[in-house]
């Protein structure tokens, strides 16, 4: 193949918030010989840690204090809009809301196509939001949804915009990270303080109300899992974790409840479960559900948003639960039903689940990205076979 010239891109994010490795793994997957990539964060927030800042890539900030962002300011779009004319950006990959709303406005009458990545549901609930999208989503070239949910909820609060102009991706994950763990599982429960002879379920994830952890206490008292030999641990931070303490106690089950915190080494953690439970009330697609299953870790999970397609094809076979959400009953019984597989059972969900996660492997989101910046990108870029 002959190249005629890189695609170059001009990724635009709110600000660098720690490393995240869904973003670097499309940076740094796509070939370097067709793509050159400038990663502009609004607010001044380079860091040393950047895995991307550290291997050399393009990676920049405009000179905005967060504070300042927080209402809207033409000198941004002024210099964003210096960097797409100096750069010859040929696509503004806008990561959210805020982003969208600068990359549009300032590459108005420009050569330069607008895409926004759309991560979750429920964003267009405000008038002001909508509005918004009214009046600037006419610059957008296409929008990304991460899931066929996500897609469908754009367009019932934004009728107007073309079904063909959302594009479906599905987040990847390293695969292969997830489900290779060198400890046994006897060593990873003691590395993480965890019972040895429990039936160990696990969950992931911020502690924020989406997340439905006060289903799963609630569901875990009503069905007595801990009187069943059950213990849970819960990886994860957020705002509600002296709410949810304060819950399990409550509820008399705090001995059978343990708080991990951050999870560092989660290939470990995973590999120290009997079950993954996944009660969220929203969720766009479901990451920690697709390590979990990439770790042959059999599923009860929320029937919402992404995650029937996450688990499309495995549950008519019975080998995962989907349960309604904010519904602790269901839940419980779904996790107690789990609890009563034979072996032979539990070792057929467990490579059924692992099969269907493997789909959602890195390299295919990162080709379908390849495709998805050629297309949308002129077509002097396109590559000419020889």
């Amino acid at each position: 193949m002959e190249l005629k010239s890189k695609i170059r891109i001009l990724h635009l994010l709110s600000r660098f918030k720690g490393n995240y490795p869904l973003f670097n793994q499309i940076i740094e997957g796509l070939d370097h010989k067709r793509y050159h990539h400038i990663v502009l964060y609004m607010a001044e927030t380079l860091s040393p840690d950047d895995v991307l800042n550290k291997a050399g890539y393009d990676i920049r900030c405009l000179p905005f204090k967060k504070k300042d962002l927080r209402h809207f300011r033409p000198s941004a779009v002024l210099k964003i809009r210096e960097i797409i004319k100096s750069e010859n950006i040929d696509i503004i990959h806008a990561h959210r809301h805020k982003p969208c709303v600068y990359a549009v406005l300032a590459a108005q009458a420009l050569d330069t196509r607008v895409i926004v990545s759309v991560h979750g549901q429920n964003r267009w609930r405000s008038f002001g939001r909508r509005l918004t999208n009214r009046l600037l989503w006419s610059g957008l070239s296409r929008i990304i949804a991460i899931s066929e949910a996500v897609r469908q909820d754009i367009l019932a609060h934004n009728s107007w915009f073309p079904y063909e102009k959302i594009s479906v991706i599905h987040n990847g994950i390293d695969t292969a990270y997830f489900s290779a763990c060198s400890v046994e599982r006897k060593a990873a429960r003691k590395q993480f303080g965890l019972p040895g002879n429990a039936w160990l379920w696990g969950t992931a994830g911020r502690l924020t109300p989406v997340k439905g952890h006060g289903t799963l206490l609630t569901a875990w008292a009503k069905m007595s899992l801990g009187a069943k030999s059950a213990h849970l641990a819960i990886a994860g931070e957020g705002e509600l974790k002296k709410e949810l303490k304060n819950l399990a106690n409550r509820l008399k089950i705090s001995e059978q409840v343990t708080f991990l915190g951050q999870v560092r080494d989660m290939p470990c953690f995973l590999n120290a479960l009997d079950g993954f439970v996944f009660p969220s009330i929203n969720e766009g697609l479901g990451l920690a559900l697709i390590e979990a299953m990439s770790a042959g870790i059999p599923v009860v999970a929320s029937d919402t948003g992404g995650i029937p397609e996450v688990l499309k094809g495995i549950e008519v076979k019975g080998h995962v639960f989907l349960t309604k959400p904010e519904c602790p009953e269901e839940l419980g019984r779904a996790m107690v039903s789990m609890m009563k597989w034979d072996q032979k059972r539990y070792n057929e969900a467990s490579a059924s689940v692992k099969k269907r996660g493997l789909e959602f492997d890195k390299s295919m989101m990162i080709d379908r990205m390849d495709k998805f910046y050629q297309e949308i990108a002129d077509p002097r870029y396109r590559f000419i076979q020889r």
